[in-house]
């Protein structure tokens, strides 16, 4: 039931971002596809509307993060210009953030993945740990995020350099959507 609602929730952020691309002038596709992704993480992952300053916040040191970890120089001494003692200070946000949520999150009937996550429990009816929780999550965004928006780009930038695959793709989006927004139904089908 919860796959269901994310594809409503994508299809609407996707949507807004769709009709924020610049039509006057080229614009790079990779940090379009990143700002995209970043919100449908916040919201589909997190629960979280990237109007809040909340999720603004997260999402950035997820960010500083993900480019952080991948660092050459890999020491948390605080040397200026260094990426990757400001992703370990942004991972320690994170995990804070998650801590402090995972207690509410059970509570509450959130559809998102870390709420799901936060009240799912074991073979022995127990809570997943805390710990687990939080790693589980900061996995899921950087294992989704960077991958999905290099896989994105890299399809956009294929196909638009080879018109047969332009026209078969609008032609299979035609047969299988017509007018119609995917759905659940349609998306499972097709597969």
């Amino acid at each position: 039931q919860a796959m269901r609602g994310y594809v409503d929730a994508i299809n609407a952020i996707a949507a807004k971002h769709v009709q924020r691309l610049p039509t006057e002038r080229p614009e790079p596709v990779f940090p379009l596809m990143k700002d995209l992704l970043t919100e449908v993480a916040a919201t589909i992952f997190f629960g979280l509307e990237m109007g809040d300053p909340t999720a603004r916040t997260l999402m950035r040191d997820f960010v500083v993060m993900n480019e952080g970890l991948i660092a050459f120089v890999r020491t948390e001494r605080n040397i200026p210009g260094l990426a990757f003692p400001k992703a370990m200070r942004a991972s320690r946000r994170i995990e804070a953030y998650f801590r402090s949520v995972i207690a509410q999150r059970r509570e509450g009937g959130g559809s998102d993945v870390l709420s799901h996550l936060c009240r799912a429990t074991d073979d022995d009816g127990q809570w997943i740990p805390d710990e687990e929780i939080v790693r589980q999550a900061k996995f899921l965004f950087f294992a989704a995020h960077d991958t999905t928006s290099s896989s994105m780009t890299n399809l956009l930038m294929f196909t638009g350099i080879d018109d047969t695959w332009q026209r078969a793709m609008r032609d299979e989006v035609s047969r299988v959507l017509g007018d119609r927004p995917i759905t659940y139904e349609i998306g499972r089908a097709h597969v």
